[in-house]
């Protein structure tokens, strides 16, 4: 008798459910849109590493061994080796984003990197650098764990001011950079 009545009041809650699933009122919630405000000038990047990247014995020949990646896309993905010392570029990079404040203009740089070294005990850095018509608006060293690669966010916040006048540069301790762009905005 007992797996009988389990069953039945399993039945109606279940069936209940349901029923309020199918016959209850669906409201559309609105997400508010945002407009997004471009910065002006043209925007490159440059990566500097203390180590040679390469593959390592765990990674997939198909996964890059440099990739940065911007609002989705990626700017460079490196299937050779880089040596150490080496610069690479990424030259006009799109739909930077200005703001009026912190929250608001807040940009960032996906980046992973490929150490190839089998000592667990070395840690490995590299040095991101954005550049603003050609002037350094940004630097950003980052830093893996021993026998990691090298892997995290590049944040930097780009504040559109009008009564500031030339580029200024906060680095704070979370790693984001503020910057003053004063050019008009397209």
């Amino acid at each position: 008798m007992r797996p009988l009545l389990a069953i039945i009041i399993s039945v109606a809650i279940f069936g209940g459910l349901n029923l309020y699933m199918q016959h209850r009122v669906r409201q559309k919630v609105k997400v508010p849109q945002v407009a997004e405000q471009f910065a002006a000038g043209v925007y490159s990047l440059d990566l500097t590493f203390t180590f040679q990247a390469d593959y390592d014995a765990f990674a997939l020949e198909d996964d890059p061994i440099v990739r940065i990646s911007f609002r989705g896309e990626d700017l460079l993905l490196m299937q050779e080796p880089v040596k150490a010392g080496e610069i690479l570029y990424v030259d006009q990079i799109k739909n930077i984003v200005a703001g009026q404040d912190d929250q608001s203009g807040v940009n960032e740089f996906y980046y992973e990197i490929l150490t190839g070294d089998t000592d667990t005990s070395v840690v490995h850095a590299v040095r991101l650098r954005l550049f603003l018509d050609g002037q350094i608006v940004a630097d950003h060293t980052a830093w893996s764990d021993p026998g990691e690669p090298v892997r995290g966010t590049f944040r930097p916040i780009v504040i559109t001011d009008e009564a500031t006048h030339g580029n200024q540069q906060d680095f704070s301790s979370d790693d984001t950079a503020k910057i003053s762009d004063t050019s008009p905005s397209h």
